[in-house]
């Protein structure tokens, strides 16, 4: 879609929830279509009416994802934690793991990153395994993350 066709589609959304405003899957895909224009205020306002209509995962998710873009991570911390008690995803790992990774809390970045690639190696990221690195977190295929001090301690003990 172009971009006018995206604000032609957002105008005709708003319209049909302005008659019928109850209309949870109308009101998700506005949400959506505003989140993927970058739209992030007005997204996070229709993720939340959502969710006081219904307990939608994928609209948590969402609502997550929009805080996180927003730079909010307490906040998006605490929305995909409840969306992870509700139902895990390989996707929702890889939100969580970039989100304790702006949160600096970089072991949990590793341990969520490493859940995602167990359940979906085509979520894989050269470049994000990189900066887990540059933190001290290596990713090792099957074997979960550890840090690069924990090698170092490592390595006189198997020399015993």
């Amino acid at each position: 879609m172009s971009n006018q066709e995206d604000e032609q589609t957002i105008e005709i959304l708003k319209e049909a929830l302005a008659v019928s405003p109850e209309n949870v899957p109308l009101r998700r895909h506005l949400a959506e279509l505003q989140l993927r224009l970058g739209r992030i205020e007005e997204a996070i306002e229709q993720f939340q009416a959502v969710l006081e209509r219904s307990n939608d995962h994928a609209s948590r998710v969402n609502l997550g994802r929009a805080y996180y873009q927003r730079g909010d991570f307490e906040r998006a911390e605490q929305l995909l934690q409840t969306a992870l008690e509700q139902q895990a995803t390989p996707e929702l790992y890889l939100l969580l793991s970039k989100n304790a990774f702006a949160r600096q809390e970089y072991e949990r970045a590793g341990h969520y990153y490493d859940q995602a690639l167990k359940a979906d190696e085509s979520l894989r990221e050269s470049s994000y395994e990189e900066e887990l690195a540059r933190q001290g977190i290596v990713i090792r295929r099957g074997a979960g993350p550890t840090r690069h001090s924990d090698q170092r301690q490592a390595a006189p003990a198997a020399l015993c």
